[in-house]
């Protein structure tokens, strides 16, 4: 057992409670994210997605399972093999250490990949380049928060590098509410500017995820950043540590995969003749993607988008007694 006795049960519980709560949900969402990786890459248009798509979830994917190995052997070197040593409570290991610049860069690559998505959607780059420049700041504030963590006689003195953290948490949740709100924008014009009135329902479900990753995101770096200044007595802070990282790359696929669920969902529609280009072009425009893609076709031809509206007309004779025209009846001999 621990050798000083004033080392009380509640203290040792504020001590590593908050990391072993830290270790269990980054195991629970990298379970989360290998079922999303799974769903991902077994959609039939996995082989046509574009190039920097199936980098970045990649490259997102392998970093984690980094992340998730350090986890463990953080969680094995405080609470397996160093229980019970005084030592290793303000003396973690060399990948707790680590961990801030590596989840650092998962937010960097997560958060450039939506940036390059608002210049898709047609925002200038104006927004994306002040966001990414935010990006590199919150990652490079990470990155020196590892060094300078590493560099730290232990961890009661953590709290000297206050500005590096602080600079780093704020800004990541900055960069997130920033393309949060970009992203509504850019949808919300895009079914305004639609000449078509279903086109703005079809774009709420987007606009309602792009809003609820954002705040989930920002969410996490805020309560981690005011646990770090306000709460001093623990390390309640630490559990967001390990969980942030992991909700920027489940984020980043449920959006995708939510995008390709509703690709394959929708309905193939048949030309078969000009009576039912009507009822054809209505089923083409069902995915939001549609609608999207025509909006950035026409932005890059420099035109403004058109609409084309086919209607058909019938007409009746009111005279009941006039019979069908030249219908020629069939007589038996």
């Amino acid at each position: 057992m621990y050798a000083n006795d004033d080392l009380s049960s509640d203290y040792l519980a504020g001590q590593n409670g908050p990391l072993l709560m830290g270790y269990l949900f980054s195991y629970l969402l990298q379970g989360v994210l290998t079922v999303q990786m799974f769903i991902f890459c077994n959609q039939p248009s996995y082989s046509s997605d574009r190039y920097p798509i199936r980098v970045t979830v990649w490259t997102v994917f392998c970093l984690e399972i980094v992340a998730t190995a350090f986890a463990t052997v953080s969680a094995w070197y405080g609470l397996a093999s160093g229980w019970g040593n005084i030592y290793t409570l303000n003396h973690p290991s060399w990948a707790f250490a680590y961990t801030p610049a590596l989840h650092g860069i998962i937010a960097l690559v997560v958060q450039l990949f939506f940036c390059w998505r608002l210049t898709l959607f047609g925002c200038n780059l104006i927004v994306p380049g002040i966001i990414a420049s935010s990006c590199l700041m919150q990652s490079s504030l990470a990155i020196v928060t590892a060094v300078k963590l590493w560099y730290l006689p232990d961890l009661s003195a953590i709290y000297d590098i206050i500005p590096f953290v602080s600079v780093w948490l704020g800004g990541s949740a900055f960069c997130d509410i920033m393309i949060a709100i970009s992203m509504v924008y850019l949808l919300h014009r895009a079914g305004r500017q639609s000449q078509f009135k279903a086109t703005y329902s079809i774009l709420l479900r987007p606009i309602m995820i792009s809003v609820e990753t954002g705040i989930i995101t920002a969410c996490s770096s805020i309560m981690h950043l005011v646990l770090f200044l306000a709460v001093r007595a623990d390390n309640a802070h630490f559990t967001f540590l390990f969980l942030t990282a992991k909700l920027y790359s489940n984020t980043l696929l449920t959006t995708l995969n939510v995008r390709r669920i509703r690709s394959e969902n929708r309905p193939v529609s048949t030309f078969q003749g000009h009576n039912k280009s009507t009822t054809a072009h209505q089923k083409s425009s069902s995915a939001w993607e549609t609608e999207l893609d025509r909006l950035q076709s026409s932005r890059i031809n420099g035109r403004t988008p058109t609409a084309v509206f086919i209607t058909t007309s019938t007409s009746t004779h009111k005279d009941e007694e006039v019979g069908l025209p030249d219908a020629k009846i069939p007589t038996s001999v």
